[in-house]
């Protein structure tokens, strides 16, 4: 299951609305969210998808990479509070939901986005919303993960620290291939300095 203090934490309405702050409070966080964003879009649209859920949505700021009128789905009510201008800026529709059963029927969407989220899971919680995932999508997804092959991952190890959940991309396909999904094309937002890589998967079509 999700960690429980992290659970707690995008739950709580006060904690919740600094979550905006934190995300842009300085130079490096603002430029390289706009980077992720950017390749995010793109990763979507080479797809020639419509439709799309944006799966762990918080407050809304994912729904610029997803065409308009897409679906965001969260557990926080508090998220889905703070993002309500967005998604009537997108003509985006918000769900209250947990990502391990999601209220849809299957193949309501053509594609599913979900960034920033996955590594909070543990292994048998991620397969769940893998299930989910391909059940509710026709064909595509993008994600993404935290990768080891960072500056700040090097000087971790150099200090004798843990990785978290940091991995190597390999690692990543494996386990998404492990669930049904092939890993079509993969970009790093910043290569070696930012963490964040995106994967755009799909279904192997019977």
């Amino acid at each position: 299951m999700p960690d429980p203090e992290w659970q707690r934490f995008y739950k709580d309405p006060a904690k919740a609305a600094s979550y905006e702050e934190r995300r842009s409070r300085s130079w490096w966080r603002r430029l390289s969210w706009r980077r992720e964003l950017a390749l995010a879009r793109g990763l979507v649209g080479s797809t020639g998808a419509a439709r799309w859920l944006d799966l762990a949505c918080g407050p809304g700021r994912t729904l610029a990479a997803v065409p308009r009128g897409a679906v965001g789905v969260d557990l926080s009510f508090a998220m889905l509070t703070l993002g309500r201008e967005r998604a009537v800026a997108a003509e985006a529709r918000f769900v209250a939901a947990d990502a391990t059963r999601l209220p849809f029927a299957a193949a309501s969407f053509e594609g599913v986005l979900c960034l920033r989220f996955l590594h909070h899971l543990d292994e048998k919680t991620r397969r769940s919303v893998f299930t989910e995932m391909r059940r509710v999508s026709k064909r595509w997804a993008v994600v993404s993960f935290p990768s080891v092959r960072t500056l700040r991952a090097w000087s971790r190890r150099l200090r004798g620290k843990g990785l978290g959940p940091r991995r190597a991309l390999e690692d990543f396909t494996r386990e998404l291939a492990a669930n049904g999904w092939r890993a079509v094309r993969s970009a790093s937002v910043v290569p070696f300095f930012a963490e964040t890589t995106l994967v755009l998967v799909e279904k192997p079509q019977e």
